[in-house]
Parts: C-alpha cells; sequence; structure tokens
C-alpha cells in the first residue's frame, strides 16, 4: 500500500543519545528512535491495522486508538518496539 502523505524526523547527531534522553523524559526503559505518523484515508485505517497487525500480519502491535485529537488514529509499534500512528 503506498502512503501520500507521511511524516518522519529524523535529525540527531547522536540517536542513542536521544533514545536515552526520551527514555528519561518519558519514564521509559526504551526510548523510540523514530516515530512515524502514516496517513490512511479513513475508509482503509481498519484494513490497514489488519494488514500490519493481524494475523498473519507484518509484525505490528496495536497499541491504543484515539480519536479525542482529531481523526481517528491508531497507535502502534513495530516489530522493534518503536511507536508509529496511523491518521
Amino acid at each position: 500500500m503506498s502512503h501520500e502523505d507521511t511524516q518522519a524526523t529524523f535529525d540527531v547527531a547522536d540517536p542513542h543519545g536521544q533514545a536515552t534522553f526520551r527514555a528519561e523524559v518519558l519514564g521509559l526503559q526504551d526510548g523510540c528512535r523514530v516515530h512515524l505518523d502514516v496517513h490512511v484515508e479513513p475508509d482503509r485505517k481498519q484494513a490497514e491495522v489488519d494488514r500490519l497487525a493481524g494475523s498473519p500480519g507484518l509484525g505490528a502491535k496495536l497499541i491504543a486508538t484515539h480519536d479525542d485529537r482529531g481523526p481517528l488514529t491508531y497507535v502502534l509499534h513495530d516489530p522493534e518496539g518503536n511507536e508509529f500512528c496511523l491518521h
């Protein structure tokens, strides 16, 4: 599936230092190294969650679902535990 509106931010000189910093700020054992926000058309969101986190899926894990801050958003972890969102 192609995504026309994907935002990624990577601009750190020391990614491991940044992960440690984020972990301390958020009270986590391991900070996220990257966070992707992926736009998915509203009528395709559930199918995309199923493709990524369903059975057999691609190994993602659904963590939370939010709709209190705008459009329905699914929060997932990739197979290594990095958080990403489907908006």
